[in-house]
């Protein structure tokens, strides 16, 4: 994205929210450093003012600071960049998260018969199991796999249920 559409961007973010402070530096660090689409620039812009704003973080200091190998795109490094503000918003979200995918694919082990899915960020109340038969053991092996995973599902509908 280029610097003018990211200005723009920021002028419209900030008509709607206090200003925010070195506008045109965190513009200019995010330009040479990242690639983000809008949705993902609207999102990073309003990670950076709750940063800034109510946790009274040096938010330019935060950008110069992040050096992700040259061996990523600016695509990759806007992706890493987003994921890294998440963590650093919603630290309990993104740690239940993470431990919810882990139990996932524990219960997958191969990912051929059972497939399981979660709400975007948790924000659902469901979760969602597929089933892929092919063979009449198919079906005694996906069966026994949700007998022996019982608690560790009803643990993670509970999580994804309380938002992490």
């Amino acid at each position: 994205m280029d610097e003018k559409k990211v200005r723009k961007n920021i002028e419209a973010f900030n008509e709607k929210n206090n200003k925010m402070q070195n506008e045109k530096v965190i513009i200019k660090i995010l330009t040479n450093k990242f690639y983000l689409s809008f949705s993902s620039l609207k999102e990073v812009l309003g990670i950076l003012w709750e940063l800034e704003i109510f946790k009274k973080e040096n938010v330019i200091a935060f950008l110069e600071g992040i050096n992700y190998s040259n061996n990523f795109s600016k695509k990759q490094k806007g992706n890493m960049l987003l994921k890294e503000l998440r963590k650093k918003r919603y630290p309990q979200m993104t740690k239940s998260l993470s431990e919810i995918k882990k139990s996932i694919k524990e219960i997958e082990k191969n990912g051929k018969i059972i497939k399981m899915s979660i709400p975007e960020n948790l924000e659902g109340d469901f979760l969602k199991l597929e089933i892929i038969v092919k063979k009449d053991e198919d079906i005694d092996e996906v069966i026994n796999r949700i007998i022996d995973n019982k608690q560790q599902l009803k643990l993670i509908l509970k999580k994804i249920q309380l938002g992490g």
